[in-house]
């Protein structure tokens, strides 16, 4: 049986949101389920619960590192988000420049994230399960991308005994969200990044701008080496309905951690804003957040068509999903939006609902959802276009639904056989 070590920062219990997870445990999964033995190193923090995957996890070796500063500020996060009062109240609006200056803080002084904190303790332990357990092949997946950097101690000690995979689920210093506003930092940032990609045996990443950026932005050439593996959807499809499911307004269903701050790529302030206004003489659509939420700027409980249910187990997340006329994606940052498609998009792909995609133009969920007919694209500054989509909701055919679209060529399974092949390939040349 081959032995594969999977790094990540973030694992159940200690993570806030399944959408930052995911990725890894489907990932441990499949290979348990083709005949790997798996070893997970992440880090633990505030405990969320295993959110449905407690059964899953129980098939790994999972070995968690103390990480102070996650755990502290998790608590801090979870603390606003547990609140059951949706009203704005001033610790609430004073929570948010705290964070945005404490955020600033950590970027300006931890290269090239918070994960750094704990390299040291990643690299003791990686060694020491690399020997114990002659793992053969070594799995970053990152963000945080300070991950990434052990794929070059792994292998300046163990050479070509131990291969290394870094899987890129976002783009590192080609992006606003992960790279170094300040020249230092982005200096520093950068080399760490060039000399991880020219060390690893192979890079995987799950959206086509990612490695085009890479490419460009170092000019060096890792095609060679590198291998598109998207998400994909894990559960089995849900019975094809080409109908409204609800009489009455229009049922949305918005599915991950969403909150209403000004500059946040998650800001669904101005969505709401939008439908109250179309709401205002009866009520044609009703929306629905089931996931971490954090609102300072809105009124929740003054807002009678929208519901917050927050957290959700696994297990249910299908069936609620089934329940709503349209699947709602949405990313407000432009700079990024290239490379955006979500783990959600291919669960709305399972869950066979059409999708409403609120977002640049740019956007590769959007593009997606053209280009198969999966639903209807919005652009997210754009009032009088979003409006215009909103109100062919009202209107839309569910007969077009991807009508000659393959929803299996979007199984994690069919994905994750790509990685296989890299994992067989790098252990042919031992």
């Amino acid at each position: 049986m081959k032995n594969i070590l999977i790094i990540c920062h973030h694992f159940v219990p200690y993570t806030e949101s399944v959408g930052g997870v995911v990725r890894a445990i489907t990932m441990a999964d499949y290979l348990k389920k083709n005949g790997y033995n798996v070893f997970i190193l992440t880090s633990d923090g505030y405990n969320f619960g295993y959110l449905g995957y407690h059964k899953v996890v129980k098939k790994f070796n999972t070995f968690y590192l103390n990480d102070p500063l996650k755990s502290y500020l998790q608590s801090k996060q979870q603390r606003l988000m547990i609140s059951n009062n949706y009203k704005i109240n001033f610790l609430k609006v004073l929570y948010v420049p705290l964070r945005f200056i404490l955020k600033k803080f950590i970027k300006f002084f931890l290269v090239p994230d918070i994960g750094i904190t704990v390299y040291f303790k990643y690299c003791h332990k990686s060694f020491e399960l690399i020997n114990e357990h002659k793992i053969s092949s070594v799995i970053i997946t990152s963000p945080p991308f300070s991950m990434n950097l052990l794929g070059k101690k792994i292998k300046n000690k163990f050479k070509d005994s131990v291969k290394v995979i870094l899987d890129y689920r976002d783009s590192w210093n080609f992006s606003t969200i992960n790279g170094h506003p300040n020249i230092i930092s982005n200096y520093i940032s950068r080399h760490f990044e060039k000399n991880s990609l020219i060390i690893c045996d192979y890079i995987t990443y799950v959206s086509k701008p990612i490695i085009k950026k890479i490419n460009n932005g170092f000019n060096i050439n890792i095609y060679n080496k590198s291998k598109l593996i998207m998400n994909g959807y894990y559960r089995d499809l849900s019975p094809l309905k080409r109908k409204k499911i609800n009489t009455g307004p229009v049922k949305i269903g918005y599915f991950g951690m969403v909150d209403d701050i000004s500059g946040s790529y998650r800001n669904i302030k101005p969505i709401i804003s939008e439908i109250s206004d179309l709401n205002k003489s009866s009520i044609k659509f009703t929306l629905d957040i089931y996931g971490p939420n954090t609102f300072v700027n809105t009124n929740i409980d003054d807002i009678s068509w929208l519901e917050i249910h927050g957290n959700i187990v696994n297990s249910e997340v299908n069936k609620l999903m089934c329940e709503m006329d349209f699947l709602l994606i949405i990313h407000t940052d432009k700079s990024n939006s290239d490379e955006v498609i979500t783990g959600k998009f291919f669960e709305y792909i399972a869950a066979r609902r059409p999708i409403i995609c609120i977002g640049p133009y740019d956007m590769e969920a959007s593009r997606l959802v053209k280009k198969y007919d999966l639903g209807l694209t919005a652009k997210i500054d754009d009032k009088k276009n979003m409006r215009k989509i909103l109100n062919k909701l009202l209107h839309y055919n569910y007969k077009d639904f991807a009508k000659n679209f393959d929803f299996g060529c979007f199984h994690r399974d069919r994905q994750y056989k790509q990685l296989e092949k890299l994992i067989n390939l790098e252990n042919d040349k031992n």
